[in-house]
């Protein structure tokens, strides 16, 4: 990616996993609001003024990629998601790679040929009753993910902000219908905010 090791926790500080997520409702196998998925940063297209604000997935390096002014910028990295242990590629040679095994509720990170679990319980974001039972929002608290009642709120500039509702992945990320219309949704692999209009997820 490379995400090398020394980088996985702070990626990780961003990736979190609700327990009460379960898959629920119907999933979607991609983000709505990534419209090309390439093999490698080579076979992205031209970025022209057609395809300016539009975002990539960069299946090698797990990185997304957004148009902009007539280039490919970096913006981020993702996580990808399996059913089973037994459905991860083979973590052999320089391979690399960095996916979400929901069986098992962790990720798991192929480096140097040895595949290596993360304890993501220990990252995943406290739950509140309500707001008034949130923490102050401190300077050591900047950009900290808590949950009260599957909302995701984050500390920022001294207060907590409302995401939207929680889903640890895209893959959870239920369908934008009409009666979701407006509905905001925080995803937590993308650490991204998204909301529904007209059938379709839009980041914010």
């Amino acid at each position: 990616m490379k995400l090398n090791t020394f980088l996985l926790p702070l990626f990780l500080l961003f990736f979190f996993v609700a327990c009460d997520n379960g898959g629920g409702g119907t999933a979607v196998s991609d983000s709505e609001w990534v419209k090309l998925r390439v093999d490698t940063y080579e076979d992205l297209p031209n970025c022209s003024k057609n395809r300016e604000g539009e975002r990539a997935k960069v299946k090698d390096k797990q990185e997304i990629y957004e148009c902009t002014n007539g280039y490919w910028e970096l913006k981020d990295h993702y996580v990808d998601t399996v059913m089973t242990l037994a459905n991860l590629p083979e973590c052999e040679g320089d391979v690399y790679f960095a996916i979400f095994v929901r069986e098992k509720e962790d990720l798991y990170s192929c480096v140097n040929g040895n595949l290596v679990s993360y304890d993501l319980a220990k990252f995943k974001p406290k739950e509140y009753r309500s707001e008034d039972d949130l923490p102050v929002c401190s300077s050591s608290r900047s950009d900290e993910i808590a949950l009260v009642n599957k909302v995701a709120y984050r500390c920022h500039d001294g207060r907590w902000k409302d995401m939207g509702i929680y889903y640890a992945t895209e893959e959870d990320l239920k369908n934008c219908t009409a009666k979701r219309d407006g509905e905001r949704a925080y995803v937590a692999n993308f650490h991204t905010t998204v909301y529904c209009e007209d059938g379709v997820w839009n980041e914010e």
